[in-house]
């Protein structure tokens, strides 16, 4: 856990990047991050096999999710300053941050993730996001599907 890097840095030896430093450093921890995935938000979901075509992104004919089609670009509403993490015990979350947490985009996030069976967790403290604390909200996305 101890040489994971932000994604995102403020001006680099600020008391912004250190504040948002602590921030981060205290949410993997509590959260047993084990590694960055480089990958898109798709691959919250475990153990797919991505088929289709550039327009569309198939997860298909794997034991644990079925079929899933996830049209191109689609991605979660307000997204924006997003990454994919692995916990230590294999689970994944994406964390994205966002400015504008007005109701009814939060409404279609919600929509939104029941479409494609994630949960949602939505961090109402500003001062609790690692990428701008204050101004932006930070909402992490967890597939309700365990995997044993």
């Amino acid at each position: 856990m101890g040489n994971l890097q932000r994604p995102y840095r403020n001006k680099i030896g600020s008391e912004l990047d250190r504040k948002c430093e602590k921030l981060f450093q205290e949410w993997i921890t509590k959260n047993y991050i084990a590694r960055q995935i480089r990958k898109g938000w798709p691959y919250l979901f475990r153990k797919i096999r991505r088929i289709g075509t550039w327009q569309t992104l198939g997860y298909g004919n794997n034991k644990i999710y079925g079929t899933m089609r996830i049209p191109y670009g689609s991605f979660p509403p307000l997204y924006d300053h997003g990454s994919l993490w692995e916990k230590e015990n294999g689970d994944r979350v994406c964390v994205f941050h966002t400015y504008n947490l007005i109701e009814g985009e939060r409404e279609k996030l919600l929509i939104w993730a029941e479409k494609y069976n994630i949960k949602v967790i939505i961090y109402e403290d500003r001062n609790s996001s690692w990428y701008y604390p204050g101004s932006t909200w930070m909402i992490e996305l967890h597939s309700k599907v365990k995997v044993i």
